[in-house]
């Protein structure tokens, strides 16, 4: 067998080479691509809207697309390799999406051919100048929209490995005429792609990065400083971002001031189902961390306006990186590294983490004070009398979910780590699929080992019969 289908999160499955393939692995892993942005994309296409997939691989977004516009909308998906396009010819006939049409071509700055350089890894395919590779036909945005008649687009995906900018240039009449939502790749394998960032600003756009961690977009500068995980930038035009902001999705700025009621902190955490288990730790906390918990209850009422929202969200973020930054208090800690991530800086939360499971190495935990724990399912999750567990897994969880987009990419340090969390009653399908992945890739077993987590469907593993 060299293919196989794997179901994916919010329906529907995708062909896959059964050889190795940075999206075999991530697809049975994660059971979805790596990027948060993919969760974001199924709720802000709405049915009836027209979208574009360039650079569509192996079609994880292409799906997505077509599931969210529904039959009345269209996809138009660009893939210019010719092995890649089979796969993805056959997720689209396996899903019937009569409502996609396949191109098989690279978008570029001209139209005639061009040669796509074959990396070992598919997903890492990009136009060169010359030397090997395979022979593709290329077009343009502004050829493309003449010759199919695309209507009114609503959203671009743009996944080029380094010719998003040859792609924007090719689509002066395009961008001009059409205010769609873009999606483009942040980083290109030469570092960043600030060429494209200028380009989009030169024609009236704006730029977006998405938090939450999937929740909405906020506006970025020039000169912010990018997260290391954070792959993609949106670029909108504002008649687009006023409709996405009456929708809840996008806010254009965040205030800088809001009010938060003192306590209101507290008693959002009150509310929690693991907070019971630790009713009898003490209420009085310093005061910038009460505010910052204060801040953090904002973020989370979803009846709030969005701009006053975020702007809670982020200065709960700076308030607790200042305190991370001088304790060993294992609460602070934790709210830090669930925080500060929802606010778009998972790379900083890794030290947190880091640092809490090696205190942990040295005693059990103690905890004095409110804390959120560092991954967020556990919030649904009463401890009972074992919590020092119960917390110990969180923390571990977090670790494992943010220290790297795939376990593929991660050295196997915490291997004998998700082997204890397995034999807790915390043991998760999507943790147990990284274990056993992580053995196999490390040579520890030779074939997926059977697990009762894993031996049925359920909403959190849809593919039992990859594991039987």
């Amino acid at each position: 067998m060299d293919e196989f289908y794997v179901r994916v999160k919010g329906g529907g499955e995708i062909c896959v080479p059964a050889g190795p393939s940075i999206t075999t692995y991530v697809l049975i892993e994660q059971e979805d691509w790596f990027e948060k942005e993919i969760a974001f994309v199924r709720r802000l296409l709405q049915p009836g809207m027209r979208t574009i997939d360039i650079g569509a691989n192996f079609g994880t977004y292409t799906l997505a697309m077509a599931q969210a516009v529904g039959p009345q909308g269209r996809v138009w998906a660009y893939e210019p390799t010719s092995t890649t396009a089979r796969y993805l010819l056959k997720t689209i006939c396996r899903n019937d999406l009569t409502n996609v049409q396949m191109i098989q071509a690279a978008l570029s700055d001209r139209t005639g051919s061009g040669r796509l350089h074959l990396d070992a890894q598919v997903e890492t395919n990009r136009l060169v100048a010359d030397g090997d590779g395979e022979e593709v036909s290329l077009t343009t945005l502004d050829a493309e929209s003449r010759l199919r008649a695309w209507g009114c687009i609503d959203f671009i995906k743009i996944d080029a490995e380094g010719g998003e900018l040859d792609i924007v240039g090719g689509g002066g009449e395009f961008f001009a005429e059409q205010s769609p939502l873009v999606m483009f790749e942040r980083r290109a394998a030469a570092g960043e792609n600030e060429g494209v960032r200028s380009a989009f600003l030169a024609r009236g756009y704006t730029l977006f990065k998405l938090i939450g961690p999937d929740t909405c977009l906020v506006p970025v500068d020039r000169e912010e400083r990018y997260d290391a995980f954070d792959l993609n930038l949106f670029a909108g035009k504002p008649d687009r971002a006023e409709r996405l902001a009456a929708a809840g999705l996008l806010t254009t700025a965040c205030a800088a001031t809001f009010d938060a009621a003192p306590g209101a902190g507290l008693g959002l955490w009150r509310r929690q189902d693991f907070a019971s288990s630790f009713a009898d730790i003490r209420m009085k906390v310093d005061p910038r961390y009460r505010r910052a918990l204060d801040a953090y209850a904002i973020w989370r009422d979803g009846a709030r306006p969005l701009a006053e929202r975020c702007g809670a969200l982020f200065a709960a973020a700076d308030l607790l990186r200042s305190l991370a930054a001088e304790t060993q208090n294992l609460a602070v800690l934790s709210t830090a590294a669930r925080v500060v991530h929802e606010a778009g800086r998972r790379m900083l939360t890794l030290d947190w983490l880091n640092r809490m499971l090696g205190l942990m190495r040295q005693a059990p935990p103690r905890l004095n004070e409110p804390f959120w724990p560092g991954a967020a399912r556990y919030d649904a999750i009463q401890p009972g009398e074992d919590r020092h567990v119960w917390f110990l897994a969180a923390t571990l969880e977090a670790y494992e979910e943010r220290r790297a987009f795939s376990s593929q990419f991660a050295a196997p340090d915490t291997l004998s780590a998700l082997d204890w969390l397995a034999g807790t009653r915390y043991a998760s399908p999507a943790m147990e699929r990284r274990r056993q992945l992580m053995a196999i890739r490390t040579g520890r077993q030779r074939e997926r080992q059977p697990s009762p987590l894993l031996s049925k469907a359920s909403a959190e593993h849809l593919n039992p019969q990859l594991w039987g």
